[in-house]
């Protein structure tokens, strides 16, 4: 057959070659990508006609393949129908079996609330050039933030989201915005906008707990009054304000039935720069009267005079933030202790400004605290020294299961010296020997010596964190507390297990400078897996190194063999990395 009779009669086969009636100029096309690519729910019928429909597609693919098989050439059309009926059928399989068609309407609500994006307050004011940017941010905050744009992708997202009460149970507002209308009596358009969304929120939260974060400054009261009238449905709130707008939260007295977390932040007003104006302690008081009554209460993070916190209930808190920033406020916290009951006490102190106050003369007291995190902060004059001798002196902690200090790592920070004597006065005195399980010594100056005995005098302890220091004050020279020597201290004695210092120990960090030998690190890790499996019938140990900025070390090769030997082995659990630049 001659080529031009061959084309002939493949154009007439082709002519004869039934096209698929699910191609794009179809009905049947268009049917079932309505139904595929439709943001309405589907019901089970439409679903199962969907199927029935790529199970046809299918079918018309075979007629095509068979068709090709037996006359080997087509046109340029029919074999471009072909791919395009093939590419079809991918898509609809690929909608139709996608994961997320499947997923519960639960489920897929509670994706939705991981969604939430957290806020960081400041209390500075907002520079005029930023106040339309701003105003914006806040204006998309209150309509939902990112629960807006999930509403805005189908129609059964949009239900989920309006329909469940959860995703609209956490409330954040920030009022810098409306800072210049603190004496303005008619709130301005905006405002009322913000304030309707804010109450189009609470009604689609409906009946569930709230997690409220509020920035009120000088600013005007609508928002903050249109909040407290939901106070009986807070759960957890975090409060940061000026002390003039403490009267506008007398509406929570005896409401806050639901209440279990509370931050409050009182800042003074620094939005003039004239203005120095000193912390009001009776508005304080008054404020603090407010959360009284809070039958739920159970943690508390607060910034302002400790002296305020005796009328809050006390005894059933567990847990405890705070900062000291003066003798004042470290005398009021030490008359507060023995009002406490197995409390988690986290404490900041200010130890420049405690200096000055020294000597404290701080009354001796017990108190019942499981957990004692102590950060020391602003060390940078000498002579703060003595003011963590003076607490541990009038402390008694019998209770006591968790303990820590910090310091704070800055260019122009003194570092804080472990005062020894006093902290082994303290657990001895408070006969923790038995109860001690965690010690932690951050970014302080803690001797080699002196952190062995203190083990020696803890031998109940599984959980240790400690540090090297890089730079010490006035010299190049480094603090190296992990070191070769202290790593065969820590390595269990094999043959002799009662003179293996800290014999619990199963979790440890080291913030380090990398001064010890490679072979030394596998032998206390070996060592302390070893002791872990035959003596505690517990693994795996835990290790975790962090190499200190700007000394880059990697895992020397014998440690790291052996790290990963006992990883698989589900002995070890191991991590390294370099230490973040604020950390």
């Amino acid at each position: 057959m001659t080529s031009s009779a061959k084309n002939l009669s493949d154009v007439l086969y082709t002519s004869s070659f039934p096209k698929s009636k699910f191609l794009p100029s179809s009905g049947q096309w268009a049917e079932l990508f309505q139904i595929m690519r439709s943001n309405i729910p589907c019901s089970d019928l439409q679903i199962a006609h969907a199927h029935s429909l790529m199970a046809d597609i299918s079918n018309e693919l075979v007629r095509y393949d068979q068709a090709l098989d037996r006359r080997g050439t087509f046109s340029e059309t029919v074999v471009s129908d072909r791919a395009e009926l093939e590419s079809f059928l991918h898509a609809c399989q690929s909608v139709a079996k996608s994961l997320i068609r499947r997923l519960p309407n639960e489920i897929l609500g509670r994706v939705f609330y991981f969604c939430h994006q957290e806020r960081e307050f400041s209390f500075l004011p907002i520079r005029e050039e930023a106040r339309i940017e701003e105003l914006r941010q806040e204006l998309w905050w209150a309509s939902g933030g990112n629960l807006r744009i999930l509403s805005q992708v189908c129609s059964l997202w949009r239900g989920i989201v309006l329909d469940t009460p959860e995703l609209w149970s956490h409330i954040t507002l920030d009022l810098r915005s409306w800072a210049d209308e603190w004496e303005t009596r008619e709130a301005p358009e905006s405002l009322l906008q913000d304030d309707a969304m804010l109450q189009t929120a609470l009604a689609r939260s409906k009946a569930v707990p709230l997690k409220v974060e509020l920035n009120a400054p000088k600013c005007h009261p609508l928002m903050l009054q249109t909040l407290v009238r939901s106070s009986s449905r807070w759960r957890s709130a975090t409060l940061y304000f000026d002390c003039r707008m403490i009267p506008h939260l007398a509406c929570v007295e005896g409401n806050l039935t639901s209440l279990e977390v509370l931050c409050l932040h009182v800042v003074t007003s620094e939005w003039d720069e004239d203005e120095d104006e000193a912390l009001d302690e009776a508005a304080l008081k008054q404020m603090i009267k407010f959360f009284s009554d809070a039958p739920r209460l159970q943690e508390l993070d607060y910034r302002g005079p400790i002296s305020v916190l005796e009328n809050l209930p006390l005894k059933q808190l567990q847990q405890l933030v705070c900062n000291v920033e003066d003798g004042n406020d470290c005398l009021s916290l030490h008359r507060l202790m023995p009002e406490f009951t197995d409390l988690d006490l986290d404490v900041q102190l200010s130890l420049d400004t405690l200096a000055k106050s020294l000597p404290l003369n701080l009354p001796r007291v017990e108190a019942s605290i499981s957990s004692l995190g102590i950060s020391c902060v602003r060390h940078c004059d000498r002579g703060f020294q003595g003011v963590l001798r003076e607490v541990f002196e009038a402390l008694t902690i019998p209770s006591l299961r968790h303990f820590g200090v910090a310091g704070e790592v800055t260019v122009w920070a003194i570092p804080v010296q472990w005062p020894h004597r006093e902290g082994l006065a303290l657990f001895e005195r408070s006969k923790v020997a038995q109860n001690l399980r965690s010690l932690r010594f951050r970014d302080i100056i803690i001797r080699e010596q002196e952190l062995l005995e203190c083990l020696a005098a803890l031998p109940m302890v599984d959980d240790l964190s400690i540090t090297d220091y890089a730079v010490l004050p006035g010299s190049m020279s480094s603090h190296n507390l992990i070191t070769n020597k202290l790593l065969r201290k820590l390595t269990p004695n094999s043959v002799d297990r009662a003179n293996t210092l800290a014999p619990n120990l199963m979790n440890v960090e080291f913030k380090t400078l990398g001064d010890f030998r490679d072979d030394i690190l596998a032998a206390f890790i070996h060592g302390r897996v070893g002791h872990a499996s035959r003596h505690l019938n517990l693994v795996p140990f835990n290790l975790s190194l962090v190499w200190m900025c700007r000394y880059m070390w990697k895992l020397g090769p014998k440690s790291q063999k052996l790290a990963d030997v006992l990883q698989r082995e589900g002995k070890l659990c191991f991590s390294v990395r370099d230490a973040e630049p604020t950390e």
